[in-house]
């Protein structure tokens, strides 16, 4: 939005925000990290790069955005390591 008008993204809030104010709703999910799933997630870490496949995605690292951030540099590095071969 070009504006001068500050926008963000505000989750549990809805207390202290001004309905007026509010553009927008949308239901929020996390991921549910159980014992289980952080095996699995760490298995397909290790899995990630064989057979030319690799995993990607938040939910991998901590399930936000640096997560996020930190999944695809990993993929990167993965994929320009194995390109120079």
């Amino acid at each position: 939005l070009e504006t001068k008008v500050l926008y963000s993204f505000a989750l549990g809030l809805d207390d202290i925000i001004r309905p007026d104010t509010i553009l927008h709703r949308t239901r929020h999910r996390v991921p549910n990290y159980t014992v289980a799933a952080m095996r699995t997630r760490n298995q397909i870490r290790r899995y990630s790069g064989q057979r030319n496949t690799y995993f990607a995605g938040a939910w991998l690292y901590n399930g936000l955005h640096e997560g996020a951030a930190q999944s695809a540099r990993i993929t990167a590095d993965h994929l320009l390591s194995s390109a120079a071969i």
